[in-house]
């Protein structure tokens, strides 16, 4: 009577690597039935860097014929599951190239078959695991080497990193996706987490639904205010080199408990300051939903990446420059394109002076934008539509008339002296220059 493994032409395969081509299964020696279905079996395996008895399923058809010999199968659905074997039969686990994968470094050749008791592949659904590299136990390969892998920032990390993969074990990489109602972005390939769901607060090079770079993700408060002032340089691209398909997104706080692209209206928390944000609520990712917008919003608020521009307490008031990249273009709001805001400081050095009904030096400067428009924001944010001598963090007043910021003065007592008699109102400055 035959037992163990045994070779195609009957014979009773011998060695400790005679099971590499045996092609079925009889048991053990008090056995000696051939198997057929799954079958978890001790073997000595020295390949891929092991050396070891190693307990691998397999399993052997109704015939006996061992699944997957010599030409390794993939994707052999079972119960609503898809399971794959290398060309010795050994069901794959964990982290697996594809049977036809030339490039190891690329996410697109990898699936993720679950532990060694599973080996079921994921698909159509979300995952939580670290990812493949030459010091992680959670390949099926153990001899991948240092370039070995798509994801080696991530591997080196030893992080627990959420991927999910599509209806065919293919993970989302470099793009913003839908699943189930929800949109979740993925780090593109080349970025040494490629496959991982992006979390917080991210500045994004866009391409339509296409993530084409990850310039920074994880932003702070240090780092939103630098971009808030024009000057951050903290990530991949200095931000003097930005296009207009650089965005911020905001991926939530909590990537166990949230992870969703946010929309519309949101309360951001960085460091325990709060940020007002305004995300792009319309369309689909490829046509912008979700980015920070950047414009006036209904004569109320202006928005740069996304992010209400406010006053600080100390300043009280917050100049404001917006423009269009098109010079003759007067459209500014929120839903237009190439539109610029930039935060100006209160002018410091004062281009006129008089003397005052009080005998005081009145020092003013007109205010007029280069291009675009001028507007005055406070520390909520709103935007000042019309305002008499209102007091900043540097004692100076501003006066505004129908949302544009027209005269910033040093002084409140307007009306002048004997030798300035024509000015008794502060429209009169403006007017005289």
């Amino acid at each position: 009577m035959l037992y163990g493994w045994v070779t195609d032409d009957g014979e009773l395969a011998t060695g400790d690597d005679g099971w590499r081509e045996a092609k079925y299964y009889c048991g053990s020696w008090e056995d000696g039935s051939m198997k057929t279905g799954w079958q978890k079996i001790t073997v000595y395996d020295d390949a891929d860097g092991k050396d070891d008895d190693y307990d691998y399923w397999f399993n052997f058809k109704s015939n006996g014929e061992k699944r997957g010999l010599n030409t390794g199968k993939e994707n052999w659905k079972s119960n609503g599951k898809y399971y794959s074997f290398d060309e010795r039969g050994v069901m794959i686990y964990e982290w697996a190239e594809k049977a036809s994968s030339n490039n190891t470094a690329s996410v697109s050749n990898w699936r993720y078959y679950n532990s060694p008791e599973d080996g079921a592949r994921q698909t159509k659904g979300w995952f939580k695991v670290v990812a493949p590299g030459a010091d992680n136990d959670n390949t099926f390969r153990e001899d991948l080497g240092t370039d070995d892998t798509f994801a080696a920032t991530l591997a080196n990390d030893e992080d627990d990193k959420w991927f999910y993969a599509d209806s065919k074990g293919v993970l989302y990489q470099g793009i913003i996706k839908s699943i189930k109602g929800k949109y979740y972005g993925f780090w593109p390939e080349g970025s040494g987490k490629a496959g991982a769901m992006l979390t917080g607060l991210c500045v994004l090079q866009m391409d339509g639904d296409k993530i084409v770079s990850v310039i920074d993700d994880d932003i702070d408060s240090d780092n939103l205010d630098d971009i808030l002032d024009g000057d951050y340089n903290g990530g991949s691209v200095n931000q003097a080199d930005w296009g207009n398909d650089v965005c911020l997104y905001y991926f939530g706080s909590d990537e166990d408990t949230d992870g969703a692209m946010k929309t519309g209206t949101t309360t951001v928390t960085l460091d325990g300051s709060s940020y007002n944000f305004n995300f792009q609520k319309t369309g689909s990712a490829s046509s912008g939903r979700g980015k920070g917008v950047t414009g006036i919003d209904d004569k109320k608020y202006v928005y740069s990446y996304g992010c209400r521009i406010k006053a600080d307490s100390d300043d009280k008031y917050q100049l404001v420059q917006v423009w269009n990249d098109e010079e003759e273009s007067t459209n500014f709001n929120i839903n237009s394109e190439g539109v610029h805001v930039m935060k100006l400081d209160a002018p410091t050095d004062f281009e006129y002076s008089y003397t005052n009904k009080e005998s005081e030096t009145v020092n003013y400067n007109t205010l007029s934008a280069d291009r675009g428009v001028l507007r005055l924001v406070n520390t909520s944010g709103n935007i000042q539509k019309n305002k008499t001598a209102a007091k900043d963090g540097n004692d100076c007043y501003y006066y505004v008339k129908n949302y544009a910021p027209v005269l910033y003065t040093d002084n409140k007592t307007i009306k002048g002296n004997d030798d300035y008699s024509s000015i008794s109102k502060w429209e009169d400055l403006v007017d005289a220059e």
